[in-house]
């Protein structure tokens, strides 16, 4: 549902959101938590923080926090928002802890050398092969991508299976099946452009955006190698949890680590429901 439904139109996204506010549990929780992160409509984004603070705030907690090391900024200063909105004062000594990691945005160095974390995004309709399996035989819960071709020789004439749009048979003639229930990886979030369009519309395209980690070319390596390091940290997303602490916390001990600690209670013990959250924002949580 929630793959389908992030890449429409502002009124069926806020149904979505309200279909995962009528949903108990950390699963829906997580799923409002990244509604109010990656939507790029304010409105969604507000209508899933009311939702939000109807509910259990430990259970959107990690995704939140997690979205302060976001590559892209915007999703930083959106979970920011949310962080404050919800009021999670318990989130504070999370907040602390990230004050002083370096850019998320910013090369690291690997075995091999360096890599950086980069935003990107795939045409959702011509990359099918990119997230899920090709079918074999009668699997069940199969598409058809739309893109990619079979080898003449593999064409299955004997198997009559429904007609292409075309017109062909076969398995789908000359069109290769994709699995639609055995996946790769997720999407982040998805946007159909122009904005406010529709995903079945003609103009509509949809791009899924997630978060790659390229290697660095040897001469960007060189470059980065040579590079000035600050002397503390500053990038935008290290302002966004300043930002979520000083509203969450009521207090502006300023920008160092260490005012900030003075400030804020020590962090919480990992309990089993603190490992239930962590996997929850990975997304393992399960479908909702």
């Amino acid at each position: 549902m929630v793959q389908i439904l992030m890449a429409e139109d502002v009124p069926l996204r806020l149904i979505l959101v309200d279909m995962m506010a009528d949903i108990p549990g950390m699963a829906a929780s997580v799923r409002l938590a990244q509604r109010a992160v990656f939507d790029v409509s304010p409105e969604v984004r507000q209508a899933a923080i009311d939702a939000l603070r109807q509910r259990p705030a430990s259970e959107a907690r990690q995704t939140l926090v997690n979205a302060l090391r976001y590559p892209w900024p915007a999703a930083a200063d959106h979970a920011a928002e949310a962080l404050a909105a919800v009021g999670d004062r318990d989130a504070a000594p999370l907040l602390v802890a990230l004050l002083d990691k370096p850019d998320p945005a910013a090369p690291y160095a690997t075995k091999t050398g360096a890599s950086v974390h980069e935003l990107v995004r795939v045409n959702h309709v011509q990359n099918c092969l990119l997230c899920h399996v090709p079918a074999v035989g009668r699997d069940p819960v199969t598409d058809v991508d739309p893109f990619a071709n079979r080898p003449l020789q593999t064409y299955d004439v004997g198997y009559g299976g429904p007609k292409t749009p075309g017109g062909g048979r076969g398995v789908w003639a000359n069109r290769v099946l994709i699995r639609a229930d055995v996946q790769f990886l997720r999407q982040d979030f998805s946007v159909t452009f122009p904005p406010g369009g529709s995903y079945s519309s003609a103009s509509g395209l949809r791009f899924d955006f997630l978060v790659r980690a390229r290697p660095l070319k040897p001469a960007e390596v060189q470059e980065w190698k040579y590079q000035a390091q600050p002397a503390a940290p500053a990038y935008p997303q290290r302002e966004a949890t300043l930002s979520a602490l000083r509203a969450i916390t009521g207090q502006d001990a300023g920008p160092t680590t260490q005012g900030l600690a003075a400030t804020v209670p020590a962090r919480p013990r990992r309990g089993r429901g603190d490992a239930a959250g962590r996997l929850a924002a990975r997304g393992d949580a399960g479908p909702a």
